[in-house]
């Protein structure tokens, strides 16, 4: 199917971000598993693919382009995956702002207990 006279084509841009994010899914992977074997493994699984096909897809374009479905599964996956990481660090930022305000807290205390003492110290 070709598209129509000055329309683009957005096929070759969503193999193009399947890709990339196959990459991403495969890359996160390996680094949780220590294993890219597993690492193509895992997502494979998770969008219906074979590990060797994933494997072939992430390199240089080696692999066949994926079905319609299959690059939507990879998207869907590399976005979710981005939610929760998203979730995570914001989280982690809430907690961190918990933690600076508690340890500005102390440091008053400290602050105003040594200048307590000081002036006992010169009565």
């Amino acid at each position: 199917m070709r598209p129509k006279i000055g329309k683009k084509s957005t096929m070759p841009n969503m193999i193009a971000m399947s890709q990339e994010a196959a990459r991403g899914l495969v890359d996160r992977e390996r680094k949780a598993t220590g294993s890219k074997m597993i690492a193509y493994e895992n997502v494979a699984r998770a969008v219906g693919a074979t590990p060797e096909w994933i494997r072939k897809f992430v390199k240089n374009n080696e692999g066949k382009e994926p079905g319609l479905s299959v690059g939507f599964k990879i998207l869907d996956l590399y976005n979710r995956v981005c939610m929760r990481v998203e979730t995570a660090t914001e989280k982690e930022l809430t907690l961190k702002g918990e933690i600076d305000a508690a340890f500005k807290s102390i440091a008053l205390v400290l602050e105003s207990e040594a200048s307590a003492e000081e002036i006992r110290e010169q009565a």
